[in-house]
């Protein structure tokens, strides 16, 4: 009956280390609105983190960046305890309700079980690990940021949540229910849902064991060796797998449907890591750390992603800012490569005032953002992009030589 419980969330995106340090948690919310110039800085440093090489790559970090630092996405850690939460979103436990773990009845709080430390007290479940839910659902993360969700955003939140018992809870940790296959979308991982239900209802886990217990004090006079019990468990198990699979095959259908697995799991990888960077340069410590978790396997789902949602992006470009494919390669051509740093070198420091403060060197901060103003005014002077070298060979003008020229232009 021997079997392991598998996390199956890439290091990259563990941020429980995070989410329980409340100190923490505080400083990152605290911490200013990156200027423009930091915002270079930390662009420089994702990229480099994530290791996959494409300059369109580069520019869809810095507006995630960008996305994340106007709209405060940074703060993916929710403000209220998970009871709150499930309280927020699906209402308190009732008699009527079972532990969507186990299958058995939930017990009432502060009436049939008051200890909190008891196996079978109610507690709120995510259903996702932490991180998914944050990410891929809608965690509540404010009492009054959920009663202004518009209501697909509530349903997808109720998806998140549901209550079970502390054992069963306990015994899934942060275990997923669901993964995502190789051509990132979501699937039921029943490899760890059987897992589970073995080690819960057979198994020797500590958690197992207490669940069993508490269990069998209240049908069978607590005898966990009395026949019947140990009957009515075999028979119970494979209804509760059934049923477990059919929610998690309901929700990962949802998840599916209202989501973009391929896209929201490269914009994780880039959240995730920007959040990550920001506690290093709080804590004043090296990126080693965050980049050694970007495994080779990892860096193969990201290229994958990112391959996939590149012509799509590259076309946004394109659209929104009037630029050809010809015009696209020289913005982000070799000028760009001039701007990028050694990976750590200098970072975002927390100064003693409690503010981010910047230590790169404004002239080697320069990148090729401001380049789509140049071209976009380039083009309205109707000044060429391009050139004709000494072998007659045909070369895009660098940045600098096009403003030389837009100043020649407005002189005149």
């Amino acid at each position: 009956m021997s079997c392991i419980l598998n996390n199956r969330i890439p290091e990259i995106l563990n941020v429980e280390g995070i989410r329980k340090n409340a100190k923490l948690i505080k400083k990152l919310r605290q911490l200013p609105k990156l200027n423009q110039q930091q915002i270079n800085l930390a662009t420089e440093d994702v990229y480099n983190l994530i290791g996959v090489k494409d300059i369109l790559l580069k520019r869809y970090i810095y507006e995630t960046i960008i996305n994340i630092n106007n709209t405060q996405g940074r703060n993916i850690f929710s403000t209220l305890a998970d009871t709150a939460q499930c309280y927020k979103s699906i209402g308190e436990e009732n008699l009527d309700t079972n532990c969507y773990l186990c299958g058995y009845p939930l017990l009432k709080r502060h009436n049939q079980v008051t200890d909190h430390s008891d196996p079978l007290y109610p507690e709120c479940e995510h259903v996702l690990p932490y991180i998914y839910g944050a990410l891929y659902l809608k965690l509540v993360t404010n009492a009054k940021e959920y009663t202004q969700l518009p209501l697909f955003l509530k349903e997808l939140t109720q998806l998140e949540y549901k209550w079970s018992h502390r054992a069963c809870n306990q015994l899934k940790s942060q275990a997923p229910f669901i993964m995502i296959n190789k051509d990132l979308q979501y699937i039921p991982d029943e490899t760890n849902i059987k897992c589970f239900l073995k080690q819960l209802y057979f198994g020797n886990s500590t958690w197992g064991k207490q669940w069993r217990q508490s269990v069998a004090n209240i049908v069978s006079g607590g005898n966990v060796n009395d026949s019947w019990f140990k009957e009515s468990m075999k028979k119970f198990q494979p209804i509760q797998q059934e049923n477990l699979l059919n929610y998690i095959n309901q929700l990962t259908s949802q998840l599916s449907s209202q989501t973009d697995g391929e896209l929201n799991f490269l914009k994780s990888v880039i959240i995730v890591s920007f959040v990550k960077y920001l506690k290093a340069n709080l804590e004043t410590k090296s990126l080693d750390s965050i980049k050694k978790s970007i495994t080779p396997e990892v860096r193969k789902y990201i290229s994958k992603a990112w391959k996939n949602y590149r012509t799509t992006f590259q076309s946004i470009i394109r659209d929104t800012e009037k630029l050809s494919d010809e015009e696209i390669g020289e913005i982000y051509g070799s000028d760009f490569f001039e701007s990028l740093n050694e990976f750590g070198k200098r970072k975002i420091r927390n100064s003693a005032k409690g503010n981010v403060s910047n230590k790169r060197n404004t002239d080697k901060s320069r990148t090729s953002y401001s380049s789509v103003k140049v071209i976009n005014q380039a083009k309205k002077l109707r000044i060429r992009l391009t050139k004709n070298t000494r072998n007659n060979k045909r070369i895009y003008k660098t940045i600098s030589q096009l403003k030389e020229e837009i100043k020649k232009k407005l002189k005149k």
